[in-house]
């Protein structure tokens, strides 16, 4: 279940904090110190130069000098011909329903160029600079045995599909079927209208079952960021060395328009009841989903037993409802803090009591409250003796989010438990 647009998270604001009060969790800046001021470029002399650094090139860069690496192709973009217009600076906005400030204007989307800021406005000169465009359908047919394909990226459409608004629920049937033609024209076919936005969907080269997804490009959310992120060639690659699902599969991505995405992904099952002989497989599979998420500097910010999906096929499961997911920075110097109520179609009781729109809090610390109530209700319905996992599940929702076991510290615990 996801929830509709309109109650999507905005933005998260972040806050400086002690460091000893991080409990060695993640050192996070906040995004707002990093490039917020010119001082890095100025001289250190006592006289005050203000000569800088060092300066940028003059020239523009000659053909075969600069490969330009865009994760979500698992490859680098070469043959640049001719420099892109400089983008245009990012603004700030105001949300719907959520944190009233956007991410911070130092913050450039460092993805595909997909949700680079100002690629609408430049789809085309891309097109002509690189040797290397995307292409437009998705004509590939899935062989016996192969699990790891990249995911298909279209080419910026030339023109833009417009429809009645980002929830489903409101479409008119001139927009399912404006949808369907712009998506058959890429290789996909809708199976049919939905009430929520996981959309039923289908690979025509071979009939593969998917579920579409409509996500924002924009400087709000995150959810594109992190889609694309867990779909590159190494985080997937690292997930599979660990045994981890950090979400389901996603097979294609294809943009819309200048505002809208639609992300294809496997078409997983909702979660339903755990049989006991699979509740370790569950847990071990949700506990190291969650831990990989945050070793990556994400954090979910709405789990709940409606955010995890199941694969009857190979009886795994793993993580999906991005909406209200937030990356910090590797490189920042003070942990994470965020504002943010929980979303408003999150079932009562799995979100962290300390979330809010106006106390800043530990978003990673929200998640370990969240996963040790997902994990207690479905071993409650499955039947399953909770006596062994009591310490565990106690210390990952401690009301203290300073006393909360981490993720990763659970997963150990838990192969213990579960040899």
């Amino acid at each position: 279940m996801s929830a509709t647009r309109t109650q999507r998270r905005s933005s998260s604001q972040v806050y400086e904090e002690d460091p000893s009060s991080s409990l060695g969790r993640l050192n996070l800046e906040p995004e707002s110190d990093v490039h917020s001021s010119d001082d890095d470029f100025q001289s250190d002399d006592e006289g005050g130069s203000s000569a800088p650094r060092f300066t940028f090139p003059t020239s523009p860069p000659q053909i075969d000098s600069l490969s330009l690496p865009s994760p979500i192709f698992g490859r680098s973009f070469v043959d640049l011909l001719s420099p892109l217009p400089p983008a245009p600076t990012p603004s700030t906005s105001q949300g719907v329903g959520g944190p009233s400030t956007s991410r911070p204007p130092s913050r450039l989307r460092t993805t595909s160029a997909i949700s680079r800021n100002g690629v609408a406005e430049r789809s085309s000169e891309m097109t002509l600079n690189f040797s290397n465009p995307r292409p437009e359908a998705d004509v590939r047919v899935r062989k016996v045995g192969r699990k790891d394909e990249e995911p298909f990226i279209s080419m910026f459409p030339d023109e833009q599909l417009e429809y009645g608004g980002s929830n489903p629920e409101d479409w008119r049937s001139e927009d399912w079927a404006d949808l369907e033609r712009f998506l058959k024209k890429r290789g996909y076919k809708v199976d049919g209208p939905a009430g929520r936005n996981n959309i039923p969907a289908v690979r025509e080269s071979d009939s593969l079952a998917l579920h579409l997804q409509l996500v924002p490009i924009d400087d709000i959310s995150y959810e594109l960021d992190v889609l694309e992120h867990l779909a590159s060639a190494g985080v997937r690659s690292s997930a599979k060395s660990h045994g981890i699902l950090a979400t389901v599969p996603t097979i294609g991505i294809v943009p819309l328009s200048e505002e809208w995405t639609a992300v294809l992904t496997e078409r997983w099952e909702a979660l339903d009841c755990v049989e006991p002989a699979s509740f370790p497989t569950f847990a071990k599979d949700i506990i190291g989903s969650v831990s990989f998420l945050h070793s990556n500097h994400i954090a979910h910010l709405s789990l709940s037993p409606d955010s995890i999906a199941h694969s009857p096929a190979s009886n795994r499961w793993t993580l999906t409802s991005f909406i209200s997911a937030i990356q910090g920075d590797p490189l920042a110097k003070r942990p994470l803090r965020v504002t943010g109520a929980p979303l408003q179609d999150t079932p009562a009781g799995y979100s962290a009591p300390e979330q809010s729109d106006e106390v800043p809090y530990d978003p990673f610390a929200a998640d370990s409250f969240s996963l040790g109530k997902i994990l207690l209700s479905v071993a409650v319905v499955s039947g399953v003796d909770t006596k062994p996992l009591k310490a565990l599940l106690d210390g990952l929702s401690d009301v203290d989010p300073k006393l909360r076991t981490r993720p990763s510290a659970a997963l150990a615990c838990l192969k213990v438990l579960y040899p």
